[in-house]
């Protein structure tokens, strides 16, 4: 992590810690990641896993309680235009 000079300086004031406290830390968290370690604020590594989710649907709930289901497969464009097109009804419908 390089931090511009002043960007540093400002970051150590503001954590309250001195550059050389700085320096030395960045220094241990380097070697800690070249040996495969991780380190959290805890000390300790999070007790969970990433995880993947699989939807079904995605669902667009509207102003008033409409709701809007698409299957989860949709193409990108077509969920784009569906955005757009809930967008515009809704400011229409506002003014």
């Amino acid at each position: 992590m390089e931090l511009p000079v002043s960007g540093l300086d400002a970051f150590c004031r503001e954590e309250d810690v001195g550059r050389s406290q700085f320096a030395d830390w960045l220094s241990a968290l380097r070697v800690k990641e070249a040996a495969g370690e991780k380190e959290t604020r805890s000390g300790v590594e999070p007790a969970f896993v990433p995880v993947t989710v699989k939807a079904q649907f995605i669902e667009i709930l509207l102003p008033g309680g409409g709701l809007v289901r698409l299957s989860a497969g949709v193409d990108r464009a077509v969920l784009v235009d569906v955005i757009r097109l809930i967008s515009t009804v809704l400011v229409e419908s506002q003014s």
